[in-house]
């Protein structure tokens, strides 16, 4: 049996990377410099991005490490950063269902469990299951969640942190 590689992160070193060559021409065309990518810009980049993808911090992160004076005009081109690190996120997430051949047998309308993190042991109901990204929505009612209207409807999880909730024990059952 093979050992599947973790999942990709959206802090993952390649991610930020990826993320920061998509967004440097327009720092380059900011400047007004007609400039070839620099690994060392890649790399100041990502690192900043470590810490988020807000656009305002990016531009203060940039003025500590390249000296440069950010304006509102940089901090919109940085504000697109978020929308870069989630699309090469999801790319890579993407890449790795399809080679790992990740499936789940959970299905809409199951009941199902957390395994881990901050809401482990909450126990919902599936409303939706996202092959593509090997992810489902789990709506918890013990934590608010709703199914209609205004509210959260739930929380996106992959597959491998749920598990079919156990059965609910019998009243009576000694």
């Amino acid at each position: 049996m093979s050992v599947i590689p973790p999942r990709p992160r959206v802090t993952d070193l390649p991610i930020r990377m990826a993320a920061a060559r998509k967004i440097l021409p327009r720092i380059y065309e900011w400047m007004g410099k007609t400039r070839e990518e620099h690994d060392d810009d890649a790399d100041s980049l990502a690192g900043l991005m470590l810490a988020g993808a807000d656009g305002y911090q990016l531009a203060r992160g940039l003025e500590d490490e390249w000296g440069i004076q950010p304006n509102a005009d940089l901090v919109d081109v940085l504000g697109i950063a978020g929308g870069q690190l989630d699309m090469v996120h999801r790319a890579a997430v993407v890449g790795w269902v399809i080679a790992n051949d990740i499936k789940t047998d959970l299905r809409v309308g199951q009941r199902a469990q957390v395994k881990s993190g901050p809401d482990a042991g909450a126990v919902g109901t599936i409303v939706r299951v996202m092959r593509e990204t090997g992810t489902l929505l789990l709506c918890c009612e013990g934590l608010g969640h709703v199914t209609d209207g205004p509210g959260v409807h739930g929380i996106v999880l992959p597959y491998e942190n749920v598990e079919a909730a156990p059965a609910p024990a019998l009243e009576g059952a000694a």
